[in-house]
């Protein structure tokens, strides 16, 4: 799958262009983020649960996934900007919607609309920003686009929880439409189209085996714990629909010619480790942007607006280390600063294991620098690594691959931890009330003394007590496993080639081709 580059006349249409696409992105970031720290209002509001309303956040980002793979084919047949400016105005339309839907099945249908033409806007900018630059230019502008997304990814759940405080949740998404409508004026205005390429084809029948496959597969780990797993009908058809889907796509793509991921790839070496980071960097660091906010309203009962500032360190950590390590990322060996990003967050999460119903404001604000410092030292160098020695004809499938997986695999990480969430505490909650019995010794103590088992206020006191105990277990829980992860990455980094022998690799090429 080839497209044709997007090209500019001169440096300073380059640096235009790349501003108008990085700013388009900037408004997809916030958007993608806005709910986060909105959930327990969202929840609230329409009468549902935790697990119902984090659909808000997964089935968006499971759009994303989906929205991204056709985009290198529809800006080759189309254009950038033309797919770009359509992107952004049906984006604009759904941002509207969402806070006028009246129902949780309408929040997630505009959200998931919102994410499937939001996710043509990151791809496009990504590869601009690629296309754009070469060497130090380039490490520059990767670290202005990506101080961009970290921007709306982090300030997009503080801005959305200060104005669901101060008029409500739909407020906050209504905000989002000036930002869209804006972006679309500066890339109508900077955007240059790019030259049509009418003979790239497209793998439909891959992509709607794979798309089929990935939905039916997230709605199984998000419904599974409501629907009692596979004593549930609804669960076992999807289940079969998923394997029966990811086994045709396997058949498919091995013997069609026409595919829209091309497996050779995967035959540079960067490229593959790199994909294998985005994985596991995917799965931890969008957990803790979306967990902790609920476990602060429910063990802390800690106001919106204050529950939004609080992750908001996490993003200017990120933003003044990218911005002083963007112009000599190329120069330094990526594995030693992604060891360091990966050990930071074991950091962080070995404090955040201790967390309890007593933790203060800096318990929260350390672990949370801690993390912005992980995405800093790993995001950077792992475009650097995926990048480094792929040939420019497979940078559109590098950025679609790489789009692709980091939004499944977070998404399906938040459902699963929420998942472990619900069962932990569901556990704990029997353990630890089979501790309370009249006739036990402890409660003979003095300081429990005061308790009358009979009274229905003082009983329902102690099941609040139970509950609260078992809602902080089950968030350490996720803490244990989590810092775990990031800890059983640092070992994979080894297999990431050398900056000499990368450059050895390169020159190789060069002489071949001459």
């Amino acid at each position: 799958m080839n497209s044709q580059p997007i090209t500019t006349s001169s440096p300073k249409d380059r640096w235009i262009t790349f501003g108008a696409a990085t700013f388009a992105a900037w408004g997809y970031a916030a958007a993608a983020t806005i709910a986060n720290a909105m959930l327990r209002q969202i929840q609230g509001g329409l009468s549902a649960s935790l697990d119902q309303v984090s659909w808000v956040i997964t089935a968006s980002i499971v759009a994303s996934a989906i929205g991204i793979p056709p985009t290198p084919w529809l800006t080759a047949r189309f254009g950038a900007r033309r797919i770009l400016l359509i992107a952004l105005v049906v984006f604009t339309i759904a941002s509207t919607m969402i806070a006028l839907s009246s129902s949780l099945g309408e929040v997630v249908y505009w959200r998931i609309i919102q994410a499937l033409f939001g996710a043509p806007i990151m791809v496009i900018s990504q590869t601009i920003t690629v296309q754009s630059f070469e060497g130090r230019q380039r490490g520059i502008a990767m670290s202005i686009w990506s101080i961009a997304l970290t921007t709306g990814w982090v300030f997009g759940p503080a801005m959305g929880a200060y104005l669901a405080e101060w008029q409500s949740w739909r407020f906050a998404f209504f905000m989002v439409t000036p930002i869209s409508v804006l972006s679309v004026f500066v890339c109508w205005h900077y955007l240059h189209q790019s030259n049509d390429n009418k003979k790239m084809t497209f793998d439909w029948l891959g992509f709607m085996l794979l798309s089929t496959f990935l939905i039916t597969l997230q709605i199984v780990v998000n419904r599974g714990q409501r629907q009692d797993w596979f004593e549930s009908p609804e669960i076992q058809i999807l289940t079969l629909i998923s394997v029966v889907t990811a086994g045709a796509y396997l058949i498919h793509t091995v013997s069609s010619k026409r595919q829209f991921i091309r497996w050779s790839i995967f035959r540079d070496r960067n490229f593959a480790i790199g994909l294998v980071i985005t994985s596991i960097f995917g799965f931890v660091s969008l957990a803790p942007l979306v967990l902790v906010p609920p476990m602060l309203e429910q063990v802390k009962g800690l106001d919106v607006v204050t529950i939004g500032l609080v992750v908001t360190p996490r993003g200017i950590t990120q933003i003044i280390v990218m911005l002083a390590l963007g112009p000599y990322v190329s120069r330094l060996d990526p594995r030693m600063l992604m060891a360091l990003g990966f050990i930071s967050y074991a950091i962080g999460g070995w404090m955040m294991l201790n967390y309890n119903q007593d933790i203060g404001l800096w318990d929260i604000l350390i672990p949370s620098i801690f993390h912005g410092l992980t995405s800093a030292l790993v995001w950077l160098p792992l475009f650097h690594v995926l990048y480094s020695t792929l040939e420019p004809e497979y940078h559109n499938d590098a950025s679609m691959i790489n789009g692709l997986l980091y939004n499944l695999i977070a998404s399906a990480g938040v459902a699963y931890l929420i998942v472990i969430l619900g069962r932990s505490i569901q556990i704990n909650t029997q353990e630890l009330g089979s501790f309370i019995d009249p006739a036990s010794e402890i409660l003979r103590f003095p300081e429990y003394g005061h308790y009358d088992f009979t009274d229905t206020i003082d009983a329902a006191a102690i099941h609040s007590e139970i509950i609260q105990q078992s809602v902080m277990i089950g968030y350490v829980n996720i803490y244990w496993l989590l810092t775990w992860i990031a800890i059983a990455a640092i070992p994979l980094l080894i297999l990431i080639p050398s900056q000499r022998a990368n450059q050895n690799l390169i020159a190789k090429r060069k002489i071949e081709a001459n």
